[in-house]
């Protein structure tokens, strides 16, 4: 439980896929609404968020809708602004 900003989730979320998820903290801030939530350590609660998807077409619609609109919030031009910035001041502490 180490990783702190899940990318291929918010990749699913941008291409309107519904996203069941590891219930962390940077998986709620990257999700917000637009997933359902399993607890890591327990396999069964994961096959229980994803039954409920595949059985449930209107929340997966929703879902779907959720996240694409939660995508929005990303803007990738910004986020490599930010990670040149980064970078530049990582050479310049030399």
């Amino acid at each position: 439980d180490v990783e702190s900003f899940g990318l291929p989730v918010a990749e699913a979320l941008r291409s309107g896929l519904p996203v069941t998820v590891a219930d962390r903290p940077w998986a709620r801030e990257i999700c917000g609404d637009a997933a359902l939530y399993a607890d890591p350590r327990l396999a069964g609660d994961f096959a229980a968020t994803v039954s409920r998807v595949v059985g449930d077409q209107a929340l997966a619609k929703r879902l779907s809708a959720a996240g694409k609109q939660q995508a929005e919030r990303y803007d990738w031009d910004i986020a490599f602004a930010h990670y040149l910035e980064l970078l530049h001041a990582a050479s310049v502490d030399r």
